[in-house]
This record gives C-alpha cells, sequence and structure tokens, in this order.
C-alpha cells in the first residue's frame, strides 16, 4: 500500500474520530454554573419540600377566590349604542314609519312581527350618543336602560299626545355589546352579547362547541389587559360552574390545541415520545411510565431530569430525580407535569463509552475497506 494512499485514510479515521467523541445528547455538556460568561442553570432535586411548593403555586393558579372574581349574577340587558329597537303603539300605526324601516341580517336577530315583510321591519337604531328619534317625543334616550324601563319612561313621553298609550319594546339586534370566541372551536368569531345572559357555558355552546383537539381544561379568558386560564375540570373541582362565569363586553376567549399540552419524554428510556396531557394533569411516573420505563442497562438512575424552560435562561428549572432512592417512585407519582416539560433520562458515563467505541471502531473499518 502506498504512502499516498495511507496519508488520506489517516485523515478520513481522524476525522471520523473527532465526531464521535460525543455521540449522544449527555446532560454533563450543559454549561455549568462556574462559566462566568455562560451561568449555568441550577439544579433542584426533586423532594417532598419541592413538591408541597408546586402544589401550593398550583392551588394559587386555581385559587377559588380569583376565580369567583369572574362569577356575577346576570342582570336585565342594558340597551346601548347600535341596537336596533322595534316600538309598537298599539292602536296607532300612523307611528309606525316606512321610512325607518331596518332589514335585519343578523343571524341573532329577533323573530319577525307578524303582518310585517319577512327580514324587514320598521327599527330605530340607537346613536352613538344613546339616543333614538321618536315621533312626537323627538330625541329620547334609552341607553343604559332595561327594555322593561325603556318601554315604561317612553310611553310617559307619549302621554301629553296619545291617551293611555300602550307600547311594546323590544331589541330586534344586539349590536351594542360583543365578546370574541377563538381557537378550537367549531365557529369562531364575534358573538353579540343578547338578553340571554353571556356565560362562559353558552359563549362555547354559540361557538359550536369544542372541537375534539380543543382541551376543555385549557381556556384563556382576556379582561380588561389580563389574562385569567380556566378549564372546566377545575372549575367544578373548586364547586364552580361554567355557566356562573359571566361574560363583559369586550371579553376574548381562546379554547387552546391539546397540542399545546404535551410533554416530551427523551433519551434513555424504553420508548421515547410526546404525550398529552389529560386536563392538564400528568405526572412523572406516568410520562416515564408511557414511555416503557427507565432503560436498565444503560440509564443513569440518579439522572433523570425535568427541564422546564421559561423565557429566559434565568428562568429555565431543571429538576433531577435520583431513581435509587427507595422513595423514588411516590416521589415521581407526585411531581406534576407542565405542557411543554422535557423528561430526559441521562445515560452512564460506561455507556456513552461504549458508544463512542463502537462508532471509532465503525469508522476504522471503513478506512481500513477504503485502503483496500
Amino acid at each position: 500500500m502506498s504512502l499516498l494512499r495511507v496519508v488520506p485514510v489517516l485523515s478520513i479515521v481522524s476525522f471520523l474520530t473527532a465526531c464521535t467523541i460525543a455521540p449522544g445528547m449527555s446532560f454533563n455538556d450543559l454549561p455549568n454554573s462556574h462559566d462566568d460568561t455562560q451561568p449555568g442553570v441550577p439544579i433542584l432535586p426533586i423532594t417532598s419540600a419541592l413538591i408541597d411548593t408546586q402544589n401550593r403555586e398550583h392551588a394559587a393558579d386555581t385559587n377559588r377566590v380569583v376565580l369567583e372574581r369572574l362569577v356575577a349574577r346576570p342582570e336585565a340587558y342594558r340597551i346601548g349604542p347600535s341596537d336596533v329597537l322595534s316600538v309598537i303603539v298599539w292602536d296607532h300605526p300612523e307611528l309606525v314609519l316606512p321610512s325607518l324601516s331596518y332589514s335585519l341580517v343578523s343571524a341573532n336577530a329577533g323573530s319577525t312581527p307578524t303582518g310585517l315583510p319577512q327580514q324587514t321591519i320598521p327599527g330605530y337604531v340607537v346613536d352613538s350618543d344613546g339616543y333614538i328619534q321618536f315621533p312626537y317625543v323627538g330625541r329620547f334616550r334609552v341607553a343604559g336602560m332595561s327594555i322593561g324601563d325603556a318601554q315604561k319612561r317612553l310611553a310617559a313621553a307619549l302621554v301629553p299626545y296619545i291617551a293611555r298609550p300602550q307600547i311594546t319594546l323590544r331589541v330586534i339586534d344586539f349590536r351594542s355589546m360583543r365578546i370574541y370566541v377563538d381557537g378550537e372551536v367549531r365557529e369562531a368569531g364575534v358573538k353579540p352579547i343578547t338578553d340571554v345572559p353571556m356565560t362562559l357555558t353558552e359563549a362555547l355552546s354559540q361557538a359550536g362547541g369544542i372541537v375534539p383537539s380543543g382541551d376543555a381544561s385549557n381556556i384563556l379568558l382576556n379582561r380588561d389587559g389580563r389574562q385569567y386560564r380556566l378549564g372546566i375540570p377545575q372549575l367544578l373541582s373548586t364547586g364552580l360552574s361554567p355557566s356562573q362565569i359571566l361574560l363583559r363586553d369586550g371579553d376574548a376567549i381562546k379554547v387552546v390545541s391539546r397540542d399545546e399540552s404535551k410533554v416530551f419524554v427523551v433519551g434513555e428510556v424504553t420508548k421515547p415520545l410526546s404525550l398529552t396531557m389529560h386536563d392538564s394533569r400528568l405526572t412523572l411516573n406516568e410520562a416515564l411510565g408511557e414511555a416503557g420505563g427507565v432503560s436498565v442497562a444503560t440509564s443513569d438512575a440518579k439522572s433523570v431530569f425535568v427541564i422546564r424552560a421559561g423565557a429566559d435562561r434565568a428562568s429555565t428549572s431543571v429538576f433531577q430525580l435520583d431513581a435509587r432512592s427507595p422513595v423514588a417512585l411516590a416521589l415521581a407519582e407526585q411531581f406534576q407535569l407542565r405542557p411543554k416539560d422535557v423528561v430526559f433520562v441521562d445515560a452512564t458515563g460506561f455507556t456513552r463509552l461504549n458508544r463512542v467505541v463502537s462508532q471509532i471502531l465503525t469508522g476504522s473499518g471503513v478506512a481500513y475497506n477504503l485502503t483496500r
């Protein structure tokens, strides 16, 4: 074999060897806390005290006192700007002005009164200042009134012109208040608040319900710049009902996808996989069980890690379970995972060395064949 053929081959072997010094993922490759330029992530051992702290934090997130801020008793609907009113003064058909007819285009509009053309009825649009223009009375303020109050006051205003006026007043198109439903529902979009109280249950019903890919335990409510995380199972567990959560004008509801509640199990396990949490709950023990358990032959029992990424390195948390401990299974069963957690089981030092040697020998074999 000539020297000119040997030199390139040795270069290939050297290159392959360099590439296989660290063939697999290892938790020891993370920057440690002694590196001034890249401060390491502190590793917190999973203990009973840590689990108690996390349980208290979770209880605070689903605090009944916080949720009760969203609970309110339904009130009578209050008329507002842009609402369309139907006003009928009985025995006075001359007060029904064809020039003020209104075409109903809203899917939530009321039924058409008998005797009038379908979808086109007399209607009075409440202006931006809260007034309607009514015969004899002129500008009449209705904003902020319940339907019953507006009916009584308009009748009183007509007394100087009509003896004992009998009035029927109702809202035929609700346009002054609305909410928005988004996410994993069948019919996302704007939903008007009507005389039927707009509860969380009603909003989801009007949106066609939650689709199979939606997570009923992960519903976001945005109100006045603040976000509330609601879940139907969690509400029921605290003694509250979704029908008690009363929505207000401007509220936005989003049903989060189940894909956002996944946990990933990797490393020295029988079957690396991703898992979807059930009702926002999954323990470390359950995750490892679904992955077929840790590999007895290759895993480092003291190096079971849970990596919880934050917005930056400073807010990232890493938890370590020493599975050699007699109480490890109990701790793993009590440790609750969170969406997007990564469970990583590290390999033993001998396993990593074995893999390096195996890959070097494989590379050397390729090089030997090239020289023949």
